[in-house]
Order: C-alpha cells, then sequence, then structure tokens
C-alpha cells in the first residue's frame, strides 16, 4: 500500500507540475549560466581554462588574441600600401606591369616595360568593368578550341599524314597551342587562310602592319583575332598607347599573349584591393578604435592615432609607459632585436606570436597600445566591462550551469515517467494533440530536439561577442520556448508507446488506406492505373519484338496517351489562371469550363463559385465601409450646426457685462468644452477624409530643415511655458524630400503639440533630421510626464490618448491621422515606447538635386 500511494502521489497534478517547473528551470539555468561562462571563457581564452586568475581583461590571453588578429589585418593593410605606394602617397598614375609579380618585390616605374603597363587607375578600371575577366576567359576560350579542333583532325587521320611532311619549307611552325606536338605545319602560303578563319579583314591587315615574324600559332591567330578588337573597343590602352596583342605579335620570342591575358585579372584584384585599402583603411583596421598603433620603416609612418606622427620614438615611449597594456619591438633584417612586452598573459602570448609577424618590413619600429580607459565604443570596451565584472564568479557561474544541466536531466525523465498517467487509475490517457500521425510527431520532435542542441549550440559559436544583458536572458528563454515544443512531441510519442498505438496512428497506414479508399472510388485514380497498366503491357509485349509494326504501335499509343495528359495538364493551367487572376483582384473572372472534363470541370466550378463569394463578400465590405464613412461625415455635420450656435451665444454672452464671478467662471468653462467639442468634430471629418484616401495631395520639393525651423519658432514659446528645452540637429546640407507642404506641416505641428501637452515639465526635447540609406528621417523624442503603458500600436489607433485619465487637450485622432498623411505622401511613421521615452519617427525617399 505505501508503494502504491507513492506511485500515485508521482502522478499527482502537483507533482508534475513541479517536474516540469523543474525541467524548464534547470534548461533556463544551464542556457542563461552556461552561456555566460562561455562567453567569459571565449574572452580570457586560456586564462579561464589553465584556472589562472586575471585581474583586468587586457591582461589575458584572449585580449592578446584580439590585438594580434587586429595586428594580422594591419600588417595586410600595410603590404597592400607598400606594394603600389610612391613615396608614401597614392599616386593614379603608378606604372603597373601584367609581367612583373608585385607580392614577391617592390617594384617602381622604372622596372616596368610600359609596352605592358597600364596607369592604377586603368588596371583598377579593368577589374570594376570585369574587362580584365574578360581577356583571361578569351585566353582559356582560344587554347580549349584549337585542342579540340586539333583532336578532330588529329582523330580523323588529316594530322597523321601532315606529319610526315617534315620539309615543307623553311618556316615550318611547332605550334604551342598543340602542346609540343609537330603535327601541325602553318606555311607563309596557308598563313592568311586560317588567319582570315579567326579573323575579320581589317584586324589581319592590321596584324600584318605590327608584325615583324610570320613564327604564329592556331592559338595565337584565334586569340589575336578575339582580343585585339576587344581592347581597342574598350578603350584601355597601355602607356605606350598600344594593346597587348600587338606587343606580343611583335614580340613572339619574348612574351605569350596568353600569359599577358591570364596575369590581368589577379594584378587588378590586387590593384583594386590596394584603391580599396587607400579609400578607407577602416577595411583592415578600424581607426576609431581604443587599440593605438605606430609602425615606421625609418620612411614611412602609419598610425592611426592624431599627434603621435610628430612624436619622436623616444617620446612615444614614455607617453605609452604610462598604458598598462602596451608593447614596443624594434625588427632589423627581419630580426627583433629590442622589445618591451607585459608579464602578463597578454604579453607572453604577444611576444611569442609578433616576432614572426612582419607588420611593414624587415626593419621597423613599432608601438601598439591599448588604452585601458576605453573612450571609444568598440570589442575591446565591451570585452572588458563584460569580463572585469563577472570573471571573478566563473567557477560559480559554471558550477550553477552544471546544476541546471543535471537538474533538467532528472526531470525530463521524471516527466517521462508520468506522461499519460494520473492519480486516479493509473491509465494511459491520451489528449488531441496524440493524433498527429506517429512519423510526423516523431520527425517533429526529432528535429526539435537536434534544434535545441545543435542550434542553440551555433548561436553560442556565431553571437558570442553579442551573449550578455539581455540577449543572453532572451537565449535562455528561446531555449525555454524549444524545449516546450521538443516537449509537446516526446511526450506525446512516449505516451503511444505507452498505449502502443504507433501503427494506428502511422502514416504508413493512412498512405494504405488511402489506396484502398481509392481503390474502391474507382473513378479518376482507376482510370490513371488501368492507363498506366494498360500501356506498360503494351510496351512489353511489342518493344522486344522490335518489329516496325510493334514500335509503330507503341508510338502511337504514347502519342495518345502524351494527348490525353496534355489536355489535362492544359485543363489545370486554366484553372491555375484563373485562381492567379482571382489573386490579383479580378474576381469578375470566370474559368472557361467548355473543353474542361471530369475532375478539371469540377475543379474549375469550385473556383468560379469561390470568386462569386469573394466578389459579394468584397461587395458588403465596401459597403459597410462607406456607411461608416458617411455615418462620421453626416454625424459630425449635423452636430456642427448646433455647436456653432452655442458658440455664438457663449460669444454674446461673454460680451454681457456680468459681474458674477461664478457666472463668468461657468461661461469660461462652456466656451473650452464647446471649443473642444469643435476641435473634435473637425478632427472626426478629417479622420473619415484621410483614412478612405479622400484627400487631394498637392506634392512639391520641401526642405525639412526649412520646415522644422518654422515649427521650432512656432512652438519656441510653448515649449518654453513648460519649461522643456528643445536640442535640435540638422543636416548642414538641404533635405529634401517630395510631399504636401499643408499635410506635411500638420503631421509635425501634430507631433510638437503632443510634445508640449504631454512631455513631462523641466526635460529635454530632442529633434532631428538625418538622411540615410536614401531617406531623409524626422525623429522627435521626449520624457512623458505620465508612464506610457501602452504598446506603439495602441497609441496609433483612433480616440487612444497618452494621458489615460484624458484631463489634458485632445482628441486621441491627431496620430492616427497623421501616420495616414504620412502613408498617403509615400512615406512611413513610426512610433517607438520605452518606458516613459516616447519616440516618432518620419522616413520619406530622399530627393536628389541635379545642378544643372
Amino acid at each position: 500500500m505505501e508503494t502504491e500511494g507513492r506511485k500515485r502521489m508521482l502522478y499527482s497534478a502537483p507533482v508534475k507540475v513541479t517536474a516540469t517547473v523543474l525541467l524548464f528551470l534547470g534548461a533556463l539555468l544551464c542556457a542563461v549560466f552556461g552561456s555566460t561562462f562561455l562567453r567569459l571563457a571565449a574572452i580570457g581564452s586560456s586564462s579561464l581554462a589553465s584556472g589562472v586568475e586575471e585581474n583586468c581583461y587586457y591582461e589575458t590571453s584572449g585580449c592578446a588574441t584580439s590585438i594580434y588578429y587586429d595586428l594580422v589585418q594591419l600588417s595586410n593593410y600595410l603590404a597592400v600600401r607598400k606594394n603600389f605606394d610612391v613615396e608614401g602617397h597614392y599616386d593614379p598614375e603608378r606604372l603597373v606591369d601584367v609581367t612583373l609579380d608585385y607580392r614577391s618585390a617592390r617594384y617602381t616605374d622604372k622596372d616596368a616595360n610600359r609596352n605592358t603597363s597600364y596607369t592604377l587607375d586603368d588596371m583598377y578600371t579593368m577589374y570594376a568593368t570585369g574587362f580584365a575577366d574578360t581577356l583571361s576567359a578569351a585566353a582559356d576560350e582560344a587554347m580549349n578550341y584549337v585542342n579540340q579542333q586539333y583532336s578532330y583532325e588529329y582523330s580523323s587521320g588529316d594530322a597523321a599524314e601532315a606529319a610526315d611532311e617534315e620539309t615543307v619549307s623553311s618556316t615550318v611552325v611547332r605550334s604551342p597551342a598543340l602542346n609540343g606536338n609537330s603535327a601541325e605545319i602553318i606555311t607563309e602560303e596557308n598563313l592568311e587562310e586560317i588567319a582570315l578563319s579567326y579573323m575579320s579583314e581589317d584586324t589581319w591587315h592590321h596584324l600584318q602592319s605590327v608584325a615583324r615574324t610570320w613564327n604564329y600559332s592556331r592559338q595565337f591567330l584565334y586569340l589575336y583575332g578575339i582580343g585585339y578588337p576587344m581592347e581597342v573597343d574598350m578603350g584601355i590602352l597601355t602607356v605606350t598607347g598600344s594593346t597587348l596583342a600587338d606587343y606580343a605579335a611583335a614580340n613572339p620570342d619574348q612574351v605569350s599573349l596568353v600569359d599577358l591575358y591570364h596575369g590581368l585579372p589577379e594584378l587588378s584584384q590586387e590593384v583594386a584591393d590596394y584603391i580599396w585599402a587607400v579609400e578607407d583603411p577602416g577595411l583592415y583596421l578600424n581607426t576609431n578604435s581604443n587599440l593605438r598603433y605606430y609602425v615606421t620603416d625609418g620612411t614611412h609612418i602609419y598610425t592611426n592615432t592624431p599627434g603621435w606622427e610628430g612624436l619622436s620614438e623616444g617620446e612615444l615611449s614614455r607617453t605609452l609607459e604610462s598604458w598598462p597594456m602596451y608593447l614596443e619591438y624594434t625588427r632589423v633584417n627581419n630580426q627583433m632585436v629590442s622589445s618591451y612586452f607585459p608579464e602578463t598573459a597578454a604579453g607572453y602570448q604577444l611576444s611569442v606570436n609578433l616576432p614572426s609577424m612582419q607588420l611593414l618590413s624587415g626593419n621597423e619600429t613599432v608601438f601598439v597600445g591599448l588604452d585601458t580607459t576605453y573612450p571609444v565604443e568598440d570589442s575591446y570596451k565591451e570585452a572588458a566591462k563584460f569580463y572585469d565584472r563577472l570573471a571573478p564568479n566563473a567557477s560559480a557561474l559554471l558550477a550553477v550551469a552544471i546544476i541546471g544541466l543535471v537538474l533538467a536531466i532528472v526531470a525530463l525523465l521524471v516527466c517521462t515517467v508520468q506522461a499519460g498517467r494520473n492519480q486516479e487509475d493509473e491509465q494511459i490517457r491520451l489528449y488531441g494533440f496524440d493524433t498527429i500521425p506517429t512519423e510526423l510527431a516523431a520527425g517533429i520532435g526529432v528535429v526539435l530536439g537536434i534544434f535545441v542542441i545543435g542550434y542553440f549550440g551555433y548561436l553560442l559559436a556565431a553571437n558570442w561577442s553579442r551573449l550578455s544583458g539581455f540577449y543572453t536572458v532572451f537565449l535562455g528563454l528561446y531555449v525555454c520556448l524549444s524545449l516546450g515544443l521538443f516537449l509537446l512531441f516526446y511526450l506525446s510519442l512516449v505516451r503511444r508507446i505507452k498505449v502502443r498505438n504507433l501503427w494506428e496512428k502511422s502514416i504508413v497506414r493512412a498512405v494504405m488506406d488511402l489506396w484502398s479508399r481509392a481503390y474502391e472510388a474507382r473513378k479518376e485514380s482507376t482510370r490513371l492505373i488501368i492507363a498506366g497498366i494498360g500501356l506498360i503491357l503494351i510496351h512489353f509485349i511489342f518493344l522486344p519484338s522490335a518489329s516496325f509494326f510493334g514500335i509503330l504501335l507503341c508510338l502511337v499509343v504514347d502519342i495518345l496517351v502524351l494527348l490525353y495528359m496534355l489536355r489535362e495538364a492544359a485543363g489545370r493551367q486554366n484553372v491555375i489562371e484563373g485562381l492567379r487572376r482571382m489573386g490579383s483582384g479580378d474576381l469578375d473572372y470566370k474559368v472557361d469550363t467548355a473543353e474542361l472534363n471530369g475532375n478539371s470541370r469540377e475543379l474549375a466550378d469550385v473556383v468560379n463559385s469561390m470568386g462569386d463569394s469573394l466578389k459579394t463578400a468584397m461587395d458588403v465590405r465596401m459597403k459597410n465601409e462607406r456607411m461608416q464613412a458617411d455615418l462620421i461625415t453626416n454625424v459630425s455635420h449635423d452636430i456642427k450646426t448646433p455647436l456653432t450656435s452655442i458658440v455664438n451665444y457663449v460669444d454674446l454672452l461673454k460680451r454681457e457685462n456680468i459681474e458674477d464671478p461664478k457666472v463668468k467662471g461657468y461661461i469660461d468653462i462652456l466656451e473650452r468644452k464647446s471649443q473642444r467639442l469643435k476641435q473634435l468634430t473637425e478632427d472626426l471629418v478629417e479622420a473619415s477624409k484621410v483614412s478612405s484616401g479622400n484627400v487631394k495631395m498637392e506634392f512639391v520639393t520641401l526642405n525639412l530643415n526649412e520646415l522644422v525651423q518654422q515649427v521650432n519658432g512656432e512652438f519656441d514659446e510653448r515649449l518654453a511655458a513648460r519649461e522643456l528645452q528643445m536640442i535640435c540637429t540638422l543636416p548642414q546640407e538641404p533635405a529634401l524630400v517630395k510631399a504636401d507642404s499643408r499635410y506635411l506641416w500638420r503631421v509635425i505641428e501634430n507631433l510638437y503639440g503632443n510634445v508640449a501637452k504631454y512631455a513631462m515639465p523641466g526635460t529635454r526635447v530632442y529633434v532631428e533630421v538625418s538622411r540615410e540609406n536614401g531617406e531623409i528621417f524626422f525623429v522627435i523624442k521626449n520624457i512623458s510626464e505620465q508612464t506610457l503603458n501602452i504598446s506603439p500600436d495602441e497609441l496609433m489607433e483612433r480616440f487612444v490618448r497618452g494621458d489615460k485619465s484624458r484631463t489634458t487637450e485632445g482628441s486621441g485622432l491627431g496620430l492616427s491621422i497623421a501616420e495616414n498623411l504620412v502613408k498617403l505622401m509615400q512615406g512611413r511613421f513610426k512610433l517607438f515606447v520605452d518606458g516613459d521615452l516616447f519616440k516618432a519617427q518620419i522616413a520619406f525617399p530622399e530627393i536628389i538635386r541635379i545642378n544643372q
């Protein structure tokens, strides 16, 4: 009885809830604390792994690794600059010789052959236009074409016959396109005929004018016929004003046109890398970084810190001595002769890695320092803040993560035992979710299991630099959600196994039942099965005989089957076209059923009926919307007439010399309320027009800067009355947009009016106009006087106000009207709410004014 009582207790609802809660709690602890520990391990690298406690991030080997990789980027940057710089600067007229290898040696213009050289700008143009790749592809085409042509000729016996003619002429040429095979013979007699088969007459005459010899192969003639016209048409010539094709034609014993063209893509890529490095050094090492460097080879100085260029090496060393993390060394003949590295794990790792890495040259002086005050928001500052705060608790974090993992595993085992049973009779019970097919549930469960483990690991690896703060909590919640989905399918499978109904809910059984029902139906499926079996039997009987009659009969039957299938496909295509037309909004379209039969006709009838139903529903909806708009307009108009009388009579009462202060107070209240009711009526009418699009827009080009300045002047006194300080940031260049000036003024005025009504007195209001990705943005931000316990979407709805007590003026229609007006002007309107912070953003496409 005691054992039975324990079982019932295990299957009770409180114990089940407790086990589930512990499972999610364990997973959350493992995810949050485990990811935090892994982040620390990634930042501190071997420090945590070896058990060595470092006081600060800049002392860790992880910091050294980051510095080393940044120095590798710097080395790549300096290497690219070194190859093509002229006196340390970019010179667009610098010569680049196609035949020289700029990676292995540093060449000057004196080393270049002007006949095969281009300027830096021309070489970059070759890369940007893809012309270098085009010429290289032409060289490949020439080699492949001639080789294939010779292979064909040799297999036909012509080449073998020609091979016996060894003394045809003293001008016999062995074609390099044939890999040294001497079978092909090109003589002066047949040279013109062969050349004209590869090039135009104009190109052939030009080749004759530049040629100094006639020792040309088919490969050269073919490539010249392609390459020379391309070089001339492109207009990118060598510094001598000639083409590579002409130089190769004039000097066949010195250069190969194939090699010249093949060398263009790689060299143009190097030039492009160099020009990108000059234009944007940040591609290689961010100049706005807490890592500062100074590198010199005695002639040129490269640094990312203003002011360091003018310091001597001694002054620079004394400056860096106060930095906790800095290093310096001098390399002579590629050997490090003097150096200083801090006595930390970071310093030791850098002292091991840097001697083998050349930043600028074999003779260089290097100063590198990490500004540990972290004035710049970069990865070093982020890593230091995270590591310095949590590294002392690394062991505790790991322990909690392990405890969470063990807790989750134990809780999962308990949930497995509890699945499907209850406290009363211990019978296995299935739920509605258990009706999902067995194979599908198992597959989804396995996928989710892999997703939880594998993808979670991938997120840790791919986003380790962001695993802190809110992101870590979010990741833990994400794991809990995935775990909940996994449990949904996993426990369903467990219940199926316990009740032994896997086969009953199996997809295989469902497929077998489907075949059985299809056979019983004996409609379309039966005809298709019979036709398929008959076609197979006809082919099986007549094709083995290989007689003309048998082949003809099979061909006729195949044609008939093909025609039948084409007819069915055409019918289905008509139905698909009908669905596509209806999907695009043409609800009056009807599928023609005159030539349709069977299932296609039945489906077409359903589609036509669906179109009629959709059209009826759309008409009803449009009628309702028109009735709503008319109702708002008519009611507003009916209210407007008596309201006008009330306003006029209040004005008459104010003109009477009423001395009673209480009566005067009543009149003031009547005036305020009547004016508010009048404004509400006008807003209702305008909201109805704007939401229905019944607004005429007159688009003009506006300078948003000027419009904002005008609104600032309009609201200066109102904002000052509430002690609100305006901080306005406008770009120097005009911010041009296309919009309706009246309605854009109304939108911005509404936003300023909301600030004047709802902003907390004594705070700042930020207004900014900026441009980004071809758009102009207007942003206004303020601190709300009352807590905004409401989402941005709710604020955009009609009659919703940030003032829940509704004691301030306003109808709650302003933001809704503003959003619709911005949409009608092809702009975007967004609200952002974060606690008490209210932010509104308007975006329009930027208008680029072209100066004539």
